[in-house]
């Protein structure tokens, strides 16, 4: 089922300068400029209030953002305790990976934590070009893999923060 979720959108940059927003962004950066047209002609330029919902656990994941300035948190769904931010996204990364992915639909949720401007992307654009130009889709799927590794270490980093006892709490123990 797809959620609607209110969205404040931006006045719309014109073609090029959207371009070179996409250019200049951390995620796209050193990308073959011949693909900027397409990216720009499936992207749109939205803004957030704070506490927004971007997007929702399990619903379908049908964009890719790039987060231009502002923060996301991402949540989880904890039974007995709503929602848990597990990771915080800003200014310059890229948001969502599971749109990238079958079956499409996303593995947590994002809430703005303050007022956020991204770039949104057709998911399903991306992906057809991506299946009909295989240069496109190989720097895209390296440059995906960048951010589920980013994702990964993040969360590696967040276990090891719950599970490792901190060293002065048994020295002093002793």
């Amino acid at each position: 089922m797809k959620t609607q979720l209110p969205v404040m959108k931006a006045q719309q940059p014109d073609r090029d300068t959207l371009k070179k927003l996409i250019a200049d962004h951390h995620f796209f950066r050193g990308m073959n400029p011949d693909f900027l047209p397409f990216l720009a002609s499936a992207a749109t330029f939205v803004e957030y209030e704070p506490q927004q919902l971007i997007f929702n656990e399990a619903a379908e994941a049908d964009h890719f953002y790039l987060i231009n300035w502002g923060c996301v948190g991402l949540e989880a769904h904890v039974p007995l305790k709503n929602s848990v931010t597990v990771q915080r996204i800003g200014n310059g990364e890229a948001l969502g990976w599971s749109w990238f992915f079958a079956p499409h639909s996303w593995r947590f949720s994002a809430r703005t934590l303050d007022a956020t401007e991204v770039i949104e992307f057709d998911a399903k654009a991306l992906r057809e070009y991506a299946d009909q130009n295989h240069d496109f889709g190989y720097d895209l799927l390296v440059r995906m893999g960048q951010v589920i590794r980013d994702r990964l270490q993040s969360t590696r980093e967040l276990l090891m923060d719950y599970c490792v006892d901190d060293p002065n709490e048994n020295a002093s123990a002793e």
